[in-house]
Protein backbone atom coordinates (compact mmCIF):
# COMPACT_ATOMS: atom_id res chain seq x y z
CA UNK A 1 0.00 0.00 0.00
CA UNK A 2 1.11 3.57 -0.47
CA UNK A 3 2.95 5.22 2.41
CA UNK A 4 0.04 7.54 3.07
CA UNK A 5 -2.54 4.79 3.54
CA UNK A 6 -0.57 1.76 4.67
CA UNK A 7 -2.04 1.86 8.18
CA UNK A 8 -5.62 2.78 7.26
CA UNK A 9 -8.49 0.34 6.89
CA UNK A 10 -9.77 1.99 3.69
CA UNK A 11 -6.90 2.42 1.25
CA UNK A 12 -7.21 4.84 -1.64
CA UNK A 13 -7.75 3.93 -5.28
CA UNK A 14 -3.99 4.09 -5.89
CA UNK A 15 -3.56 1.36 -3.27
CA UNK A 16 -5.82 -0.93 -5.28
CA UNK A 17 -3.59 -0.29 -8.30
CA UNK A 18 -0.46 -0.97 -6.26
CA UNK A 19 -1.98 -4.20 -4.95
CA UNK A 20 -2.96 -5.25 -8.45
CA UNK A 21 0.55 -4.60 -9.77
CA UNK A 22 2.01 -6.59 -6.88
CA UNK A 23 -0.30 -9.52 -7.65
CA UNK A 24 0.68 -9.39 -11.33
CA UNK A 25 4.37 -9.45 -10.45
CA UNK A 26 3.76 -12.28 -8.04
CA UNK A 27 1.99 -14.26 -10.75
CA UNK A 28 4.69 -13.45 -13.30
CA UNK A 29 2.20 -11.89 -15.69
CA UNK A 30 4.12 -8.63 -16.16
CA UNK A 31 6.83 -10.41 -18.12
CA UNK A 32 4.59 -11.16 -21.11
CA UNK A 33 2.50 -8.10 -21.89
CA UNK A 34 0.50 -9.82 -24.63
CA UNK A 35 -0.81 -12.34 -22.10
CA UNK A 36 -1.28 -9.83 -19.30
CA UNK A 37 -4.85 -9.10 -18.36
CA UNK A 38 -5.92 -5.53 -18.63
CA UNK A 39 -6.29 -3.55 -15.44
CA UNK A 40 -10.05 -3.40 -15.99
CA UNK A 41 -10.34 -7.15 -16.43
CA UNK A 42 -8.25 -7.84 -13.33
CA UNK A 43 -10.31 -5.49 -11.17
CA UNK A 44 -13.59 -6.92 -12.48
CA UNK A 45 -12.38 -10.45 -11.72
CA UNK A 46 -11.37 -9.42 -8.18
CA UNK A 47 -14.80 -7.87 -7.64
CA UNK A 48 -16.48 -11.00 -9.02
CA UNK A 49 -14.41 -13.24 -6.76
CA UNK A 50 -15.08 -11.06 -3.69
CA UNK A 51 -18.42 -9.24 -4.06
CA UNK A 52 -18.04 -7.71 -0.59
CA UNK A 53 -15.09 -5.72 -1.91
CA UNK A 54 -17.42 -3.67 -4.14
CA UNK A 55 -18.59 -1.40 -1.33
CA UNK A 56 -15.04 -0.64 -0.16
CA UNK A 57 -13.92 -0.10 -3.75
CA UNK A 58 -16.74 2.35 -4.49
CA UNK A 59 -16.39 4.04 -1.11
CA UNK A 60 -12.70 4.64 -1.79
CA UNK A 61 -13.43 6.10 -5.23
CA UNK A 62 -16.24 8.21 -3.73
CA UNK A 63 -13.89 9.56 -1.06
CA UNK A 64 -11.59 10.81 -3.83
CA UNK A 65 -14.25 12.56 -5.92
CA UNK A 66 -12.78 15.97 -5.09
CA UNK A 67 -9.32 14.98 -6.29
CA UNK A 68 -8.18 15.72 -9.83
CA UNK A 69 -9.68 13.01 -12.05
CA UNK A 70 -11.87 11.84 -9.18
CA UNK A 71 -15.12 11.99 -11.10
CA UNK A 72 -13.79 9.84 -13.93
CA UNK A 73 -12.21 7.43 -11.44
CA UNK A 74 -15.54 7.04 -9.61
CA UNK A 75 -17.40 6.36 -12.85
CA UNK A 76 -14.75 3.79 -13.80
CA UNK A 77 -15.01 2.13 -10.38
CA UNK A 78 -18.80 1.97 -10.71
CA UNK A 79 -18.41 0.55 -14.21
CA UNK A 80 -16.10 -2.17 -12.81
CA UNK A 81 -18.69 -3.05 -10.16
CA UNK A 82 -21.46 -3.13 -12.77
CA UNK A 83 -19.42 -5.41 -15.03
CA UNK A 84 -18.61 -7.70 -12.10
CA UNK A 85 -22.29 -8.00 -11.20
CA UNK A 86 -23.56 -9.33 -14.48
CA UNK A 87 -22.67 -6.61 -16.95
CA UNK A 88 -24.27 -3.50 -18.34
CA UNK A 89 -27.43 -5.15 -19.67
CA UNK A 90 -28.28 -6.94 -16.41
CA UNK A 91 -27.62 -3.93 -14.16
CA UNK A 92 -29.38 -1.56 -16.58
CA UNK A 93 -32.46 -3.75 -16.40
CA UNK A 94 -32.38 -3.80 -12.58
CA UNK A 95 -31.84 -0.02 -12.52
CA UNK A 96 -34.63 0.50 -15.06
CA UNK A 97 -32.41 2.44 -17.48
CA UNK A 98 -31.47 1.51 -21.01
CA UNK A 99 -28.19 -0.26 -21.59
CA UNK A 100 -27.09 2.51 -23.94
CA UNK A 101 -27.84 5.17 -21.32
CA UNK A 102 -25.84 3.22 -18.76
CA UNK A 103 -22.86 2.93 -21.12
CA UNK A 104 -23.00 6.69 -21.73
CA UNK A 105 -23.44 7.53 -18.05
CA UNK A 106 -20.44 5.41 -16.99
CA UNK A 107 -18.15 6.46 -19.83
CA UNK A 108 -15.05 8.53 -18.95
CA UNK A 109 -16.88 11.67 -20.05
CA UNK A 110 -20.20 10.53 -18.61
CA UNK A 111 -22.36 13.00 -16.76
CA UNK A 112 -25.05 10.88 -15.13
CA UNK A 113 -27.93 12.42 -13.26
CA UNK A 114 -28.25 11.81 -9.54
CA UNK A 115 -31.33 9.71 -10.29
CA UNK A 116 -29.34 7.47 -12.64
CA UNK A 117 -26.41 7.20 -10.23
CA UNK A 118 -28.69 6.28 -7.34
CA UNK A 119 -30.57 3.70 -9.43
CA UNK A 120 -27.38 2.09 -10.73
CA UNK A 121 -25.70 1.97 -7.32
CA UNK A 122 -28.86 0.49 -5.81
CA UNK A 123 -29.03 -2.07 -8.65
CA UNK A 124 -25.57 -3.27 -7.62
CA UNK A 125 -26.88 -3.95 -4.11
CA UNK A 126 -25.25 -0.92 -2.51
CA UNK A 127 -27.10 2.01 -1.00
CA UNK A 128 -25.82 5.44 -1.95
CA UNK A 129 -25.62 6.51 1.69
CA UNK A 130 -23.26 3.58 2.44
CA UNK A 131 -20.62 5.31 0.33
CA UNK A 132 -20.35 8.09 2.90
CA UNK A 133 -19.99 5.84 5.94
CA UNK A 134 -16.77 4.43 7.33
CA UNK A 135 -16.26 0.71 7.05
CA UNK A 136 -16.93 -1.19 10.23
Amino acid sequence: LCKVHMFEQNPCYCCFVILRDFLYRLAGELQVSTKMKSHDTAVIEMLRDDPDMALDYLRTAFDELDEEGGESAFLLALRHVVEAQGGMAAVAERAKVSRESLYRALSPKGNPTLRTMTAVIKATGIHFHDLTRQAS
